[in-house]
């Protein structure tokens, strides 16, 4: 219950609060980059039903057809499930190179959506003045984002909290 009031409240964010910090324009996108971290650092565990959740809650905001963000969403929070740690303990430096590489990923399918539905995306100039800011800012986004979200987690899942693993 407590990561589905966080993820609307995230909604909220990214709705709110960071296009009016960027004029505008929104080029973090605070729940992608929540998800990822709750998906490394949770394994999975209900991030992907969150993923939905707050992608169809965005989805009404989006210049993408309905129904694509939580597709984008589930498939990024999915492939990041998938990131398995020797130690079992989620790395930051691992962590940053799978959220960068996923937020390029995500980008490159905004692009192939915008390209198949005929929506004009602006070629070379949109790689280079709008995925590369994304791209990094999301991802350093992700870098000041990492800590405070492990010890959450770290928090949430202390026997004292009572709050079980299944909750997670």
């Amino acid at each position: 219950m407590f990561w589905l009031v966080f993820t609307v409240i995230l909604v909220f964010l990214q709705m709110t609060l960071v296009p009016a910090a960027f004029g505008g324009q929104a080029p973090l996108d605070i729940l992608l980059v929540s998800l990822i971290i709750w998906s490394v650092l949770t394994e999975g565990k209900g991030a992907i039903g969150l993923a939905f959740i707050g992608g169809l809650l965005l989805s009404h905001f989006s210049t993408l057809h309905f129904g694509f963000l939580p597709l984008f969403y589930v498939l990024l929070t999915y492939l990041a499930s998938l990131v398995q740690l020797e130690s079992g303990r989620a790395n930051l430096l691992i962590t940053t190179a799978v959220g960068g590489t996923l937020f390029l990923v995500f980008e490159l399918l905004l692009i192939l959506s915008y390209t198949f539905s005929g929506y004009p995306w602006g070629g070379e100039m949109y790689l280079r003045q709008v995925v590369l800011v994304r791209v990094l800012a999301n991802t350093g986004l992700l870098l000041i984002l990492f800590p405070l979200y492990q010890k959450l987690v770290g928090w949430l899942s202390h026997p004292m909290a009572g709050i079980t693993s299944e909750d997670l």
